[in-house]
C-alpha cells in the first residue's frame, strides 16, 4: 500500500437539496481530517448538494483516490446511485484524471464497521 501521505480521500454523502440552517457535520468532518495531514487531500462531496461528487473527484489530482461512502449501510445510494454518479466500474477503477492516470479505490459504507456502533452510542 503506498503511502498514506500520497492517497486523496474523498468523503461522499448524500447530501440534501434543501437548503440547511444547521452545519454540514461532512464538511466538518471533511475539515478536521484535513487539518490531522495525514492525507494528500481530504475533500467531499454530495450526491444532491453543492459541492457535486463529481466535480470532488475531478478537482482530484493525486494518482491513488479513496472514495468513503458515508453512509450507516450498503444500498441502492453505496452500489449503484454513487457508482453511476463517478462513473467507476467497480471497487476499483482506473482513469485519466487531472494530473494523469489515477486508481479510484470506492470503499465500503462506514457504517458497516464494526466499531461505529461503538462510537455512535
Amino acid at each position: 500500500m503506498p503511502s498514506l501521505a500520497n492517497i486523496a480521500v474523498v468523503l461522499a454523502a448524500h447530501g440534501s437539496p434543501a437548503p440547511s440552517t444547521h452545519g454540514n457535520p461532512t464538511m466538518d468532518l471533511q475539515k478536521r481530517l484535513s487539518k490531522l495531514d495525514i492525507f494528500s487531500s481530504v475533500t467531499c462531496g454530495f450526491l444532491e448538494q453543492e459541492p457535486k461528487i463529481d466535480a470532488a473527484l475531478n478537482d482530484t489530482s493525486q494518482p491513488e483516490v479513496y472514495i468513503v461512502p458515508l453512509m450507516t449501510c450498503k444500498g441502492y445510494i453505496s452500489g449503484t446511485k454513487l457508482p453511476r454518479a463517478l462513473d467507476l466500474t467497480g471497487a476499483v477503477t482506473e482513469r485519466i484524471g487531472p494530473g494523469g492516470r489515477q486508481k479510484i479505490h470506492l470503499t465500503e459504507p462506514l457504517g458497516v464497521n464494526e466499531s461505529i456502533p461503538a462510537v455512535i452510542a
